[in-house]
């Protein structure tokens, strides 16, 4: 018998519900179902060598303990038929583009469950090749770059669940990039079932599903479900474990997080390499307030050469958690320089000014934040609301970013900048409703 893990079991069992419930099969309730049914269960149970004529009929037929089956050749009579029709009309139909394939044995009824590789035509690689290095760019153009090329390979990727798995992680990945995300979430969503319905294994698919069911449907459980199923694929995958911990986070274990996060980090010489996982584990520090510790890994970052938009402003949010607001608007006057941070980066200047207490300049800067073009982020926004004071219209904005389904604002209840709304009832109220937790309740 093959060795199938808990994830290969999961795509079997899922492949095998869309078999027994196909018209090539009839549905789930004909012989031919009852019996491939049977065979496929019994193999994974470990019992596949042990199956024969008479207990197929009386366990899967619903013939009579003890029948005669020199008599009686029902089950031989339905696994010819199945083997040389059903199957085939279904693997030449519905299940054309499955990776999972069921037979029988020549001699016997045991079940041949083979998984195949995941295969793309050249075209649709090139596509998903470079959307994947636009990903990883992780900057505003490079995102929308990525979707193009992905959008556009998606005819032609088949049954490839990680073309859809990278395209719904992309979209939810545009939401904290300045993406309406009440236009890029549900993109999410349907790209990350798509790519779990071709291959429940698909990691990548339950990390996008879990930042939609996070931000979208506040659904904590199936949160942590998808991303445990996500670890247990691939526990060394730099995407699950940023979302994992983001996801303690936004429940108020933030200490726990970071130390975790900072552990894989650490302990992983290839993490150190990826700016983005490093850039998490800066914010992550700063949410759980060990800002010394979030300040070295930012300024490690920079010291290194990443000097994209987000890692300055990465490390100017870091130096507002300290306090330390002319450092931060020195490192959001950088970013400004970057392509795509005109959009954002004057919120957090306004937020620095008024708490220096600035307030002409905080508010030509929340002027120049709310008189922009096109969708704004709510986050950034109530940012630059709380600087000047208006925490009401703060509250205001918070709830609406968490209607729409600003994933940044999960963790509403960490970032240091809403320190001054801590104590507000309303606050606190928004945050209980969202199922949100700050790191002090």
């Amino acid at each position: 018998m093959a060795a199938f893990g808990d994830a290969d079991r999961r795509l079997i069992s899922a492949h095998l519900e869309d078999l027994v419930g196909s018209a090539a099969m009839g549905g789930p309730s004909t012989l031919a179902s009852r019996l491939i049914r049977f065979a496929v269960e019994e193999e994974l149970a470990g019992r596949g060598a042990d199956i024969h004529e008479k207990l197929v009929g009386e366990a899967a037929l619903g013939r009579r303990p003890g029948y005669d089956t020199k008599l009686d050749r029902i089950a031989s009579v339905i696994k010819a038929k199945l083997v040389a029709e059903r199957l085939p009309a279904y693997y030449n139909s519905d299940g054309a583009r499955q990776r999972v394939r069921f037979g029988l044995a020549t001699k016997g009824f045991r079940a041949q469950i083979e998984i195949l590789p995941e295969r793309l035509s050249r075209t649709a690689a090139l596509r998903y090749l470079r959307g994947l290095r636009a990903y990883d760019e992780r900057s505003p153009a490079g995102l929308h770059v990525a979707a193009q090329e992905l959008e556009a390979g998606l005819d032609e990727a088949g049954g490839h669940a990680e073309s859809f798995a990278l395209l719904a992680d992309l979209y939810a990945t545009l939401a904290n990039f300045g993406s309406d995300p009440r236009l890029v979430m549900p993109l999410a969503e349907t790209y990350s079932r798509q790519a779990i319905a071709l291959d429940p294994r698909s990691w990548r698919g339950h990390v996008a599903l879990a930042s939609v069911i996070a931000s979208v449907h506040h659904d904590w459980e199936s949160v942590e479900r998808h991303l445990e199923i996500a670890l247990e694929v691939n526990a060394a995958e730099t995407r699950a474990h940023p979302w994992y911990n983001a996801l303690l986070v936004a429940r108020g274990r933030a200490a726990e997080a970071a130390a975790e996060m900072e552990q894989i980090v650490y302990e992983r010489i290839d993490l150190l390499r990826v700016p983005i996982v490093r850039a998490d584990l800066a914010l992550m520090l700063m949410a759980a307030g060990q800002l010394e510790q979030a300040e070295h890994v930012a300024t490690e970052l920079l010291a290194d050469g990443a000097s994209s938009l987000f890692f300055h402003l990465h490390a100017g949010l870091v130096c507002a958690a300290q306090h330390r607001f002319q450092d931060a608007i020195d490192h959001m006057q950088v970013a400004r320089q970057h392509p795509g941070g005109l959009a954002l980066v004057p919120s957090w200047e306004a937020f620095c000014h008024g708490r220096l207490g600035n307030q002409s300049e905080a508010e030509r800067l929340r002027r120049e934040v709310e008189g922009g073009s096109g969708w704004i982020s709510c986050f950034f926004r109530s940012a630059a609301a709380v600087g000047v004071g208006q925490f009401e219209e703060a509250i205001a904005l918070l709830e609406q970013g968490l209607r729409d389904g600003e994933p940044l604002l999960l963790w509403a209840g960490s970032w240091p900048f809403y320190e001054p709304l801590r104590q507000n009832p309303a606050f606190r109220a928004l945050l209980n409703r969202n199922g949100l937790r700050t790191n002090t309740n």
